[in-house]
């Protein structure tokens, strides 16, 4: 049909081939005029089609959302019981099976691949019987020595001599901002804050706890051989007076995060919150280490903070960028992407300084088995704060389990005998 319309194509003014010029025009005008009479209809047409597919669409999502809620329904009906004590595999490795029950029904089916991932954490400690090893603590604290090029003695803080007058301090965590802040630079005023050499310089330790902030630490009565330990970390300002029981009192290093300051003490901005803050730190006797440089907005406030050190019985110390930097690059080529966590920093620190390496408070999951029994665990053991994912502390607890089953740390996660 289009063919007979085509006119010739050395000359328009020829005529067509097999239609007249004329017919031509008539024919477009009618199919034209149909087209136009047939709109609103097509428009109507179209209208209801959408509405229809809405509709659809809008009961599918109905049925689906009804089938999701009856599927969880039961998912929560066939949760396990809390109890574990006709785990066949848990009561196999203890020895006390009843051969008179049925084989198959003693066999725990885990829900997922983390239950069964905490379960086979849980009964590797619990059967395996710690022996430290000077000879793997030896190993890595040589690794740490010949990668890093810093040391305890020289560069865990900052001192008159490490900082020089007019150094830029730049933060080795930065947030991604529209303008570039600016170097903290070292002032005279900065350089009097800083003491001559480092406090902990020669110091060795025969036996270091390290007390990480776990919920697991919770009715552990682990107090008092935390506290018959010769040297004593603790992380980021965990009060002591109402745990001591569980968590010992005992303080000789405790580092405090800059964060808690506006986290518990709105900044220092106040009076009453500096009142607030100089009462509370001076609950410890000990040295305080703050990571003042590790983001450019905490860095005053830091400072502020330790301006205060004349009405607090501690020593406050200022941490050396650096030397977190290169125990994070250490671990980087291992593998471990995020920054480290403020425990596994000390660990490192600690095997600089200890004979042996206890751990206390490093359980990072929600639930934990004690006393043949699932038990909620809470993120920390003095306050309810929700579990955060700031750390790889799944990626961490590993390194830290194969440490432990190599008796280079001794990863303390039960009750303590007394």
């Amino acid at each position: 049909m289009f063919g007979e319309m085509l006119l010739d194509h050395e000359s328009r003014s020829k005529k067509p081939r097999t239609l007249k010029s004329f017919t031509v025009y008539i024919w477009c005008w009618q199919r034209l005029s149909a087209e136009v009479c047939r709109l609103s209809t097509t428009f109507r047409r179209r209208q209801y089609s959408r509405h229809f597919v809405i509709a659809v669409l809008f009961t599918i999502m109905l049925y689906h959302l009804l089938l999701s809620t009856i599927s969880y329904t039961r998912r929560l009906r066939k949760i396990p019981p809390t109890s574990i004590t006709s785990h066949f595999l848990f009561q196999g490795m203890h020895g006390n099976v009843d051969e008179s029950l049925n084989f198959t029904k003693q066999i725990w089916l885990f829900n997922n691949s983390d239950a069964e991932r905490i379960y086979l954490y849980a009964n590797l400690l619990q059967k395996h019987h710690w022996k430290a090893s000077p000879q793997h603590l030896d190993n890595f604290r040589r690794e740490l020595n010949a990668e890093t090029n810093v040391s305890t003695d020289r560069d865990l803080i900052l001192t008159q001599t490490n900082v020089q007058l007019d150094q830029e301090m730049p933060c080795y965590y930065v947030t991604k901002r529209f303008w570039k802040q600016t170097n903290f630079v070292a002032t005279k005023d900065f350089m009097s804050t800083l003491p001559k050499e480092s406090p902990l310089k020669g110091k060795r330790y025969e036996k270091c706890a390290i007390i990480g902030n776990s919920g697991s630490l919770q009715k552990s009565t682990c107090g008092s051989q935390i506290d018959g330990m010769d040297f004593v970390f603790r992380c980021n300002g965990a009060p002591l007076e109402a745990f001591i029981k569980d968590a010992g009192k005992r303080t000789d290093f405790l580092s405090f995060n800059p964060s808690i300051l506006f986290k518990q003490f709105g900044g220092l901005v106040n009076e009453s919150m500096v009142e607030s803050y100089i009462s509370f730190m001076n609950q410890y006797d000990s040295m305080v280490w703050y990571p003042c440089f590790g983001s450019r907005q905490l860095v005053e406030p830091c400072l502020k903070a330790i301006s205060y050190r004349d009405r607090i019985d501690s020593q406050l110390v200022i941490a050396n960028p650096s030397h977190y930097v290169s125990i994070w690059e250490f671990w980087k080529r291992r593998g471990l992407r995020k920054k480290p966590s403020t425990g596994l920093y000390l660990i490192n620190l600690a095997a600089t300084m200890c004979n042996e390496i206890h751990l206390y408070g490093f359980w990072p999951f929600p639930i934990q088995l004690r006393e043949a029994r699932v038990q909620e665990t809470a993120y920390h053991y003095f306050n309810n704060l929700p579990f955060t994912s700031h750390h790889s502390s799944d990626g961490e607890f590993r390194i830290l389990l194969q440490m432990h089953m190599l008796g280079t740390v001794n990863l303390h996660t039960g009750t303590c005998k007394q």
